[in-house]
């Protein structure tokens, strides 16, 4: 059986910004999106994918279908979002992703359910990037 959690735990979570990328690992603090959020006035973040769902591969058109359904609809919410992927380590699975802020933990794992997702990685200003289970 595959250890989801391990292989989670073992990935860097990629986000671009025009400042200069910047990763988040599970279990660490990150002052850069820290600075982000206060620099935009909220408290939580969220990293989620469309990709794969329940970690099942998709064709490249098919994840990248699903990414743009993704970005509209957080758009649509009217959330600040970063470009982003998920880079498995030691792997060549790679997944876009949205650094969504201002998305409490719980809109996070809806919006992860909804997009058939098993996790989503959450955080708060000050705080360590955990993973969420959808």
């Amino acid at each position: 059986m595959v250890d989801l959690q391990r292989i989670y735990r073992n990935t860097t979570y990629c986000v671009d910004h025009p400042a200069g990328d910047f990763g988040i690992y599970i279990g660490e603090p990150c002052a850069r999106l820290d600075a982000l959020l206060r620099e935009h006035g909220l408290g939580a973040w969220a990293f989620v994918t469309a990709c794969n769902p329940r970690s099942q591969p998709l064709l490249f058109k098919e994840n990248t279908a699903r990414h743009a359904q993704l970005l509209a609809h957080v758009r649509v919410l009217g959330l600040t979002v970063f470009a982003g992927r998920g880079k498995a380590d030691g792997s060549d699975w790679v997944e876009e992703s949205l650094l969504i802020l201002g998305l409490d933990e719980d809109e996070a794992v809806a919006l992860g359910t909804a997009f058939g997702q098993n996790a989503v990685l959450v955080g708060r200003v000050g705080g360590v990037a955990r993973l969420r289970w959808c």
